[in-house]
């Protein structure tokens, strides 16, 4: 028996002796892998998914390069944010998807105010690093979560006015410079 699958969004529909099977992926696509190109004109295509708040109550907000971010989403302690990215360059290989998160911590003791940023990259698991006629992949992803912390348990005694001021963004890289950044996500505590 052979399957056909034909892609519609994210709804890839499966048909198979006249049975039709619908199956809910992140990404259903026949082509999995390409030959990197001597060139490549066309930059990749990004996506970055957010999901935020309690767990078992969570909210999502889904970012590319075209979409209008929202106003600075407020947390509270014990909040997380999950993000997932990925990209995509079907004609030329996908080389790296990273998310990048600018968090930092500010509070004060006494007069004097501290803060502390973990300003850092997080890439793919393995970045491609195939050459000019080599294969690769067409899609790659990766994901990052951040946990609002108890300022009670985190702070020096003390210490007040705990902020946390986050920004979040993901880019997707090809193998010939084009790179495509998403929208950024902002959060903040309190």
């Amino acid at each position: 028996m052979r399957l056909r699958t034909k892609l519609y969004g994210r709804l890839c529909l499966g048909f198979a002796s006249g049975i039709t099977l619908a199956i809910l992926v992140y990404g259903c696509h026949s082509q999995t892998s390409v030959t990197v190109p001597v060139s490549d004109s066309t930059p990749p295509t990004v996506t970055m998914t957010v999901h935020f708040g309690r767990s078992g109550a969570l909210q999502q907000i889904q970012l590319n390069d075209q979409s209008s971010p929202p106003s600075v989403v407020h947390l509270h302690v014990g909040d997380e944010v999950v993000v997932f990215a990925s990209g995509s360059d079907p004609d030329g290989g996908l080389k790296d998807i990273e998310i990048d998160p600018d968090i930092t911590t500010s509070w004060k003791v006494g007069s004097d105010t501290a803060s502390q940023s973990n300003g850092l990259r997080v890439p793919v698991d393995n970045p491609s690093n195939a050459q000019v006629g080599g294969s690769t992949s067409v899609e790659r992803s990766v994901s990052y979560t951040y946990d609002i912390p108890d300022p009670r348990t985190q702070l020096p005694a003390g210490a007040t006015d705990f902020r946390i001021e986050g920004r979040i963004h993901a880019t997707a890289s090809n193998f010939h410079g084009g790179s495509t950044p998403t929208r950024e996500f902002q959060f903040t505590y309190p």
